[in-house]
C-alpha cells in the first residue's frame, strides 16, 4: 500500500471517530441545553478555529468562492442536515442514528448516477441494496415500534446527500477549507434562529463545556476529512467512513449503556463488509488499469 493511500485511509478513519465524538457531545449537551444552544455554542469555538486553519492554508486567497451557488448549496445542506440530524440524534440511540447516516454515501452514489449521469454498474447497485438492508437491521422499525425521530434523521441523510453531491461540483480552485468554514458559519448562524424557536434554558455549565468540547473535536474532524481527501483516492478512502458504526455502536455501549443485540451487530457487520469490499474492488481495479497502462 503507498504510503499516500496509508495516510489517507488513518486520516479517514480519525475523521470518523472525531465526527462519532463530535455527535456524542452535543447529544450530551443536548441533556441540558436545547439543540439551538448547543450548536451556537459549538460555533463559538469551530468557526474561529476553521477560519484561523483557512487563513493560514491560503484558502481565504479567494473569497468570491464563498458566495458561488454551488458553496450556498452545500452550506444549505450542511445546515438542514446539522438541524435534523442533530435533533434526531437527541432521542435516538447514537448507534440507530448513525446506522441511518451511513446510507448517505450510497445514496449519494445513486444521486451522482441520476444527476451527473456517473456510470453505476450490478456492483454498486448491490451495495447499495446491501447497505439498506443492514441499516433495516440495525434499526429494524416495526409499525408498532417505530420511532418517529427515525424519520427525521432520515430527512437529516437527505440534506447529507444534498451536501456532498453539491460538494463533487464546487468550483474549480475552490478550496474545501473555505467551503467547510461557510457550512460551519452558515450553522451558527441558523442555531440563533433555532434558539429563539426553542426557547432558551439555563446555560447549565456541563452542557456549555460538553459544546466546547464539540467544536474542538469538530475541528479535527473536518480537518482530518479534507486532509484524507487530498491524501489518496476519493475511492480508497471512502468505504472507511464505515469506521464510524464500530465507534457509535462503542459509545452507545460505554456511555449510554445502551448494548446492541444480535440482529443489530449483525447489521454492523454487514456495513462494514460492504466498506471493505467496496475497498478491496477499487484497489483491484486501480491494478488492472494500472497493468494495463503499463502493457499498452
Amino acid at each position: 500500500m503507498q504510503q499516500d493511500e496509508r495516510r489517507g485511509i488513518l486520516l479517514m478513519m480519525l475523521a470518523m471517530a472525531t465526527l462519532i465524538g463530535n455527535d456524542t457531545l452535543l447529544k450530551l449537551a443536548a441533556q441540558t441545553l436545547t439543540v439551538g444552544q448547543a450548536l451556537f455554542i459549538r460555533g463559538l469555538v469551530l468557526v474561529p478555529l476553521l477560519g484561523v486553519l483557512a487563513l493560514r492554508g491560503g484558502a481565504l486567497a479567494r473569497p468570491r468562492d464563498a458566495i458561488h451557488p454551488t458553496v450556498l448549496l452545500r452550506t444549505v445542506g450542511e445546515v438542514l442536515f446539522v438541524s435534523f440530524y442533530i435533533s434526531a440524534l437527541v432521542h435516538l440511540p447514537i448507534g440507530d442514528a448513525t446506522a441511518i447516516l451511513m446510507l448517505a454515501p450510497v445514496l449519494a452514489t445513486l444521486g451522482a448516477a441520476l444527476a451527473f449521469r456517473e456510470p453505476v454498474g450490478a456492483w454498486r447497485w448491490a451495495a447499495v441494496l446491501v447497505s439498506f438492508a443492514a441499516v433495516i437491521l440495525v434499526i429494524r422499525p416495526t409499525v408498532h415500534g417505530f420511532d418517529p425521530w427515525l424519520l427525521v434523521a432520515g430527512l437529516g441523510m437527505v440534506c447529507a446527500v444534498i451536501r456532498d453531491l453539491a460538494a463533487r461540483r464546487l468550483p474549480p480552485g475552490c478550496s474545501t477549507s473555505l467551503a467547510a468554514l461557510v457550512a460551519a458559519a452558515g450553522v451558527s448562524v441558523f442555531s440563533l434562529g433555532l434558539m429563539l424557536f426553542e426557547g432558551l434554558r439555563p446555560f447549565d455549565l456541563t452542557g456549555v463545556a460538553y459544546a466546547i468540547a464539540a467544536g474542538v473535536v469538530a475541528t479535527v474532524a473536518f480537518n482530518a476529512m479534507i486532509g484524507s481527501m487530498r491524501a489518496a483516492n476519493v475511492a480508497v478512502v471512502m468505504p472507511f467512513r464505515y469506521s464510524c458504526i464500530i465507534w457509535a455502536m462503542v459509545i452507545q455501549a460505554v456511555v449510554f449503556g445502551l448494548m446492541p443485540d444480535v440482529v443489530a451487530l449483525a447489521g454492523t457487520g454487514l456495513l462494514l463488509l460492504v466498506g471493505i469490499a467496496s475497498y478491496a474492488r477499487e484497489r483491484l481495479l486501480r491494478r488492472r488499469a494500472d497493468l494495463a497502462t503499463a502493457g499498452a
